[in-house]
């Protein structure tokens, strides 16, 4: 599996090349800066206008996860993540306190493809690989590997097509084990499984209906009892003992498994709980699953445009906009501040209106700044938010309109640009 190294800052005047021109520079007076670290709000430092701020000397200092299945021994002053997206997701829970409840893929950088504009469902991985044309860059894999990933892939199509709808599962001896969660389905479980990974035999299928609603059966004999032909199979879970090490399993690095934390099911309070709220609401909790977990879209009807490993398809009730699945999966801050998620090395598109808080969180298991400015030209007078551990966040706020470059100290390669209206 492909991991990012930490560079050197040693290293930024060579790596500036990747970074884009800093086009409009605010001002002192255009910007408000906050910077949340685990334990109070601190006032950033600054460093004259045009210098790289070093933070060598503070790296070893931030707390990190021992290994990919672990989480960071830190306590976030505030939400953050992308349920699906990001490495890490923190959110509130009713007792009104920050909880971890997802890990997804392994530390450092990941290759996802969830990208609309790109070639990432089932059905598109194997036009490219039956084409015979070149393997685009973005899947990080050579031909061999890709012609590896497709035939797992239609091992696992096949097992899939051995299902016309949910009444087949209960024949199977197969068990509900969630409601119908909305962009994914019906989670049915096939103990027969085992804890292994079987590209032809996952350990859950999904099924999905049409409408919005409440799950109308469960399986009672060999049979649905409710409508059980309404329920189609759009898809599969993979549930394999948890491990360290994420798992080495599909071919290539496109499958990032995830691990739940603190799950509350069937309360209806949320899906994020300590176990006394959500036992006290009727829940069942779980701490932590104990298993790397993973989706996979291969049914041909129900092609994900966010990727064939991607935790949601918006070609599943209820049928979404691609491009706008992410965007929807933001866990947003309680004070009304614009999320913007710092999430697999890289900042996304910020747009705002002048007057805006925008709340950067970092969901990496790496740290990263944001920094005035480009490589090129940095502008750290204006705003540094110095070290951003995993979950701690920074705020800022631009009282004019206009364009404000940003870039990660530690990777030049990270930069963006904020439109301000």
């Amino acid at each position: 599996m492909f991991r990012r190294a930490l560079p050197a800052v040693v290293a930024l005047a060579v790596m500036a090349a990747a970074c884009s021109d800093t086009s409009n520079t605010a001002t002192d007076a255009d910007v408000t800066t906050t910077t949340t670290v685990a334990d109070a709000p601190t006032t950033t430092t600054t460093d004259p206008a045009g210098t790289l701020p070093d933070y060598g000397d503070e790296l070893g200092d931030l707390p990190t996860a021992v290994n990919d299945a672990s989480l960071p021994d830190i306590d976030p002053q505030d939400t953050a993540g992308v349920y699906g997206f990001s490495r890490y997701v923190y959110q509130r829970s009713p007792g009104d306190v920050i909880l971890p409840s997802l890990i997804e893929g392994p530390q450092g950088y990941q290759t996802r493809c969830q990208d609309v504009d790109l070639d990432c469902s089932y059905l598109e991985l194997k036009a490219i690989y039956d084409s015979g044309d070149e393997v685009p860059g973005y899947l990080r894999m050579d031909r061999e590997t890709l012609g590896e990933l497709v035939t797992q892939l239609g091992e696992t199509e096949a097992y899939l097509s051995g299902f016309e709808n949910i009444d087949d599962a209960c024949a199977r001896g197969m068990f509900r084990a969630s409601g119908q969660s909305p962009n994914m389905g019906i989670h049915m479980y096939d103990t027969s499984a085992g804890n292994r990974f079987d590209p032809g035999h996952p350990q859950m299928v999904l099924f999905a209906q049409e409408d919005a609603g409440n799950v109308d059966g469960n399986c009672v004999g060999d049979e649905w009892s409710g409508d059980g032909e309404a329920y189609l199979p759009v898809g599969v879970v993979f549930n394999i003992t948890q491990t360290d090490d994420h798992p080495d399993a599909f071919a290539g690095d496109l499958d990032n498994w995830h691990i739940h934390f603190n799950l509350c099911q069937g309360a209806g309070i949320g899906s994020v709980a300590n176990q006394t709220d959500c036992e006290a609401a009727g829940g069942r909790w779980t701490g932590e699953t104990q298993t790397w977990m993973m989706h996979a879209y291969v049914a041909p009807d129900y092609d994900s445009q966010g990727g064939v490993f991607a935790m949601f398809n918006p070609s599943v009730w209820p049928v979404t906009d691609p491009a706008e699945l992410e965007a929807n999966r933001v866990v947003q801050p309680d004070d009304g501040a614009v999320a913007a998620p710092i999430t697999n090395f890289d900042f996304g598109d910020i747009e705002v209106s002048a007057g805006d808080t925008i709340r950067f969180n970092n969901t990496d298991s790496v740290p990263h700044t944001v920094t005035a400015g480009s490589a090129f030209e940095p502008r750290s007078d204006t705003f540094d938010s110095g070290l951003l551990g995993t979950a701690e966040t920074f705020d800022l706020t631009f009282d004019q309109a206009g364009t404000y470059d940003l870039f990660c100290v530690l990777h030049p390669e990270m930069s963006a640009t904020v439109t301000v209206n």
